[in-house]
């Protein structure tokens, strides 16, 4: 099934850092709602996880809880038809912060992963699921790890964005846009 057109694919976008133990249950979980709640097969779904801060950019567990998570995502993508990906970022040093973290948290890990899905080599510390499918996608809706939009309300935001109406016209010569 699928209102959504091929040429408006869609990824529902989650960030949070690095699930602890438990936690991972509680993720892949959440992941499950948002995909049951928004059927659509142009519909995907994206984890885009930050470790915690530390004192070295790869600590001794962040192997272990990398793999834990990956585990997780590849049993959700065998049961939903590869509609989920996973990015971790690497931590960078943060000379204000004197630690290894991710930069700008939430919107860095967004505009990283925006970056990748308009084709722009980006490199992740790990990356699980299709590559393709997410480098096809035209819309992209950013929800926190806490948030679950309503029953296919994705659909009917794509469906307005996607309206001839809302096409945006950009003026030669200064760049601004209308629309």
């Amino acid at each position: 099934i699928s209102n959504i057109p091929e040429n408006s694919k869609t990824i529902l976008a989650v960030s949070t850092l690095m699930p602890q133990g438990n936690e991972v249950k509680a993720v892949a979980k959440h992941l499950e709602e948002l995909l049951g709640g928004n059927l659509d097969q142009n519909i995907s779904v994206a984890l885009l996880v930050d470790f915690f801060a530390a004192d070295k950019q790869e600590t001794i567990t962040d192997r272990v809880k990398t793999r834990v998570l990956e585990d997780a995502i590849e049993k959700l993508n065998s049961r939903y038809n590869n509609k989920l990906v996973m990015v971790i970022r690497k931590r960078e040093y943060s000379k204000t912060q004197n630690e290894y973290i991710g930069p700008n948290r939430k919107m860095g890990a967004i505009d990283k992963f925006i970056r990748f899905i308009s084709g722009e080599q980006e490199e992740y510390y790990s990356f699980v699921g299709d590559k393709e499918t997410v480098q096809k996608a035209k819309y992209l809706y950013a929800f926190d790890s806490d948030s679950l939009p309503q029953f296919d309300s994705v659909t009917e935001l794509v469906a307005a964005a996607a309206h001839l109406l809302h096409k945006a016209v950009v003026h030669t010569g200064n760049g601004r846009g209308t629309g």
